[in-house]
């Protein structure tokens, strides 16, 4: 059962509820208590006592609460933001959010005088720290650019009114201090840090009136704008500030814009008035419209942390499977070993992994794509040995190694994209789930086989909480299975109950064909053998698969019905 389910009166729990919410109501404190509030509930208290309350309600309820609550806010110090279940994942002064420790008191005395200088060098000099002074941006060039008189003027809709959610109440001297005393991170955008959304809305508070309304799936900002720019060349300068405050998520939504006309009409300038949509960084200030996902295909990961399992004969037989579709399938070899690179033969000489991620940028990726061996169908960003430097560094921090994700815009071209993972959760796996929609884990049907999915679907729940809300399970591919085998029977229904809704069928069949055909350098799909075929067969089934997976974000513990930390049968119990 979900966190807001419970919150809204959906169910209750003997521990209290999920990440740290009682079941039972609070009492308003005095300030709140003349305003008639419906049932308080305790989001969590910081590190200096603070205490963030809320109350649910339904979708056309919420604007009318907030509006009223935002009037009352100088003498209750309670600033309104609607929130929605995400919000604990996001906050590191919250209970059971990111585990680490976070004083919400001196990030919020920090913000509280910031000179203007201040508000545009802090973004401005982490995204050259992240990635250098290779992102060069010429507003007004493409065929696309109007100037503001020319889109049109309708006011969007809150994306936040369109579900029953929750009014948080924060205490916070302004509504631009909510991420400090909540120590916000932001679900989409690389290395974002409390203090840097707070100078941004507080810049854009400062300059057009903006007021924050809203946090909501995991990476949306929503504002009220009272003063837009009506300049073109001011609106140009709050177009290069985004970018500087969010370069991937600013790339996302200019890819999207290009590729769909009816996206480009819903970006208008908000009005007096009006509302403003904004992930963050993608549109925190008079630019409306919902920040695009990175991408609308399939980006699948697949990983295994055990190796010898045959991971990445998996990832290549889904290439091969697409190929035979008339799909176009990249392959992107994260393994040091470079197996993948090897049976795809690209030319040599051409860009690796290494140097996609030594200079990030966005299209970096694009630019690093060769040619393999099999066709037109197939691509390849190659391996190399250097990788090993990589994935033997230290461990990514907290929000995760998400150079990977920075560099994949640009690949409108590939309608899937395979991510060969390492065999361990190192920082090349770290980058490729931080990139990925989707993680598919391989394992096989062995004594080991329950345990290693689970350490798997762990690791991937980790990184979905830490750096990527969109991350999803895509299943759990069994390989080399022999079907007369009592043992690999037993394992395939042990990992079965455990996972009814992730085990892929058929499994993988244990034949020679798949040597054979990568020592031949070709897919398995071009060998007209019984083994070839069975083979190909499972693959076929995987690639329609996937092919057909929703994108968004969900817990991995409720989509698959299970305990991830589910351990295996001994001998004795069958």
């Amino acid at each position: 059962m979900s966190w807001l389910k419970r919150l809204t009166g959906g169910g209750r729990s003997d521990d209290g509820g999920r990440r740290g919410v009682p079941a039972r109501p609070v009492f308003a404190p005095p300030a709140l208590a003349g305003l008639d509030l419906p049932e308080l509930r305790l989001l969590g208290t910081t590190q200096s006592g603070k205490r963030v309350l809320a109350f649910a309600a339904a979708p056309d309820e919420l604007l009318p609460w907030w509006e009223r609550l935002r009037d009352a806010h100088p003498s209750t110090g309670h600033w309104p933001v609607l929130v929605d279940e995400h919000i604990a994942d996001l906050c590191a002064a919250l209970p059971h959010g990111i585990e680490r420790r976070y004083d919400d008191a001196a990030e919020a005395a920090r913000t509280s005088s910031l000179a203007r200088q201040d508000l545009l060098d802090v973004p401005a000099e982490r995204s050259a720290a992240q990635a250098g002074d290779e992102h060069e941006v010429e507003y007004g060039a493409d065929e696309d650019s109007r100037v503001p008189e020319q889109l049109d003027a309708r006011p969007a809709a809150f994306q936040a009114l369109s579900t029953t959610g929750l009014v948080a109440l924060v205490p916070a001297e302004h509504g631009w201090q909510v991420p400090a005393v909540l120590g916000y991170l932001g679900g989409l955008s690389f290395g974002m840090e409390p203090f840097d959304h707070v100078v941004t809305l507080h810049d854009r508070h400062d300059r057009f009136g903006a007021q924050l309304v809203s946090l909501t799936n995991g990476q949306v900002l929503e504002l009220l704008v009272e003063r837009p720019p009506t300049d073109p060349a001011q609106a140009l300068e709050v177009a290069r500030e985004h970018y500087e405050y969010c370069i991937d998520a600013v790339d996302a939504e200019k890819n999207a814009s290009r590729s769909s006309p009816s996206s480009r009409s819903a970006r208008t300038p908000g009005t007096s008035g009006g509302t403003d949509l904004a992930a963050p960084g993608a549109a925190a200030g008079p630019r409306t419209g919902r920040a695009a996902r990175v991408r609308e295909v399939p980006v699948v990961a697949v990983v295994s942390l055990k190796g010898g399992v045959g991971k990445t004969s998996v990832t290549l037989g889904l290439g091969g499977a697409a190929a035979a579709r008339g799909v176009r399938a990249l392959v992107v070899d994260l393994d040091p070993q470079g197996n993948a690179t090897t049976v795809l033969d690209p030319p040599a000489g051409g860009r690796t992994v290494a140097d996609v991620l030594a200079a990030p940028r966005s299209g970096a990726l694009a630019a690093a794509v060769a040619p393999s061996g099999w066709g037109d169908e197939v691509g390849v960003v190659a391996s190399e040995p250097g990788l090993r430097g990589i994935e033997n560094g230290p461990a990514p921090g907290p929000r995760g190694d998400l150079r990977l994700r920075t560099a994949m815009q640009g690949l409108d071209e590939w309608p899937l994209v395979l991510l060969d993972c390492p065999p361990t959760l190192g920082p090349l796996t770290s980058a490729g789930l931080a990139a990925a929609t989707h993680a598919l884990v391989v394992t096989e049907p062995t004594l080991f086989a329950l345990h290693g999915a689970a350490q798997a679907l762990a690791a991937v729940e980790d990184v979905r909480k830490s750096a990527n809300l969109g991350l999803r399970a895509a299943g759990i591919v069994v390989n080399r299975v022999r079907p007369r085998s009592a043992e690999h029977a037993y394992r395939l229904r042990e990992l079965a109950a455990a996972y009814p809704q992730l085990v892929l069928s058929p499994p993988v069949p244990d034949r020679t064909a798949v040597q054979q055909a990568a020592g031949a350098y070709v897919s398995v799909h071009a060998l007209c053998t019984p083994g070839g075929r069975a083979v190909a067969q499972a693959f076929d089934s995987y690639l329609d698969h996937l092919l057909a997976l929703p994108t968004g974000a969900g817990p991995l513990e409720q989509r698959a019905g299970h305990d991830v930390r589910a351990k295996p049968a001994k001998k004795g119990r069958r």
